[in-house]
């Protein structure tokens, strides 16, 4: 998720790996200029049920949170949340 296309680093990259995964990685960006803010009801209507689903998130503590939080109450386990935080400075 990022603000506007401009702030993607790598999308060629990411998207060349994810067609050598052989579907084991999918890339499905979203911009939030475009798409709105990225939610766990987002993650949950592109990829269906989430309840046996690893989370990855990386991203501002304000929104490692607020996604937490979302994923946790659409019956994510604590344990299958995983993030990196980090702030801009």
């Amino acid at each position: 998720s990022v603000k506007s296309e401009s702030e993607m680093i790598d999308k060629r990259q990411i998207e060349q790996m994810a067609i050598q995964s052989q579907g084991s990685l999918r890339f499905i960006p979203v911009i939030a200029e475009i798409n709105g803010l990225l939610t766990a009801k987002t993650v949950q209507q592109i990829s269906g049920d989430l309840q046996n689903t690893e989370i990855l998130l990386c991203g501002p503590p304000s929104m490692m949170h607020a996604l937490g939080s979302q994923f946790k109450k659409a019956g994510v386990k604590k344990m299958r949340i995983h993030s990196e935080e980090f702030s801009m400075s």
